[in-house]
Parts: C-alpha cells; structure tokens; sequence
C-alpha cells in the first residue's frame, strides 16, 4: 500500500510565496520528504506513481481547483491523506471537499501550530495503517 518512513508529502501551490512557507513548516519533521509543485497535472501524475501518502492543496489555482486534485487521490485508492488549504472566504468548496474525503480544511495563513496538527494527523494514521499491513502480514505467514 504504501512505504515506510520517511512519508513524502506533495505540496500543491501556485503561489511561490505560500509554497515556500508550506515547504519552511513540513521540512521541520525529520520524518517527511517534501516535494512541491505549482502544476497540479504534474503534481497528480507524480502523486499517482511515487504512491505520495500526503498532499497539502491549495483549494484555488488557476486551471484546476483542489476539489479537483482531491478527486483524484481518491479514485487511486492508495490511501492518500489530503489536507487542503484555503484562504477564501467562502466556505462551500471547503465544505465540498471534506465530504469528499479531505482529511482536514486549513485556514490561511497556515500555522506552525495548524499545521503541526494536520502533519501528525497524517502521521499517526498513516502509522497505524503500516502496523495494521504489518500484522496481517505476520498473520499470514503464521497460518
């Protein structure tokens, strides 16, 4: 399903200024290789074949919304954690987006301490997935 650590995490944003920042909070956890990109057609092709388990998408960029981006994770069902990141007002597309599986909706400006949150969600599911294969794993070799 997926690897161990370190997780990568794919960090979705057209603006560089933001997308720095995003990079600046994630590179602080020893247990996560960053790759960013400010093109999500790139970004989901490289998501789709690395096995990329967690992505950071802005909700609004040009030619393509994170709605969008979150569609796809989905439909590889590789357990992909997507955490968007919004600075609209307007809450519908947020709200849209968790019905379709986003794990959290980040507020800008990000935080250290929100995304702090969203980064050890991502961890401590994301670990419990890998203890789960392990174990069924150790289960069928013991049967």
């Amino acid at each position: 399903m997926m690897a161990g650590l370190p997780y990568k995490v794919a960090i979705l944003d057209d603006d560089p200024f933001h997308q720095r920042i995003l990079e600046s909070l994630c590179e602080g956890y020893s247990w996560l290789k960053v790759r960013s990109f400010a093109d999500p057609t790139e970004a989901m092709e490289t998501i789709r074949q690395e096995r990329i388990p967690i992505v950071l998408v802005d909700i609004n960029m040009p030619g393509m919304y994170g709605d969008d981006v979150l569609r796809h994770c989905m439909s590889l069902k590789q357990g992909i954690q997507v955490y968007v990141i919004t600075g609209a007002e307007n809450m519908v597309l947020a709200s849209r987006c968790l019905e379709l599986g986003a794990r959290i909706v980040i507020r800008k400006p990000v935080t250290p301490q929100t995304m702090d949150e969203a980064l050890n969600d991502a961890r401590v599911h994301l670990d419990r997935c890998q203890e789960t294969i392990k174990n069924f794993a150790r289960r069928k070799m013991e049967a």
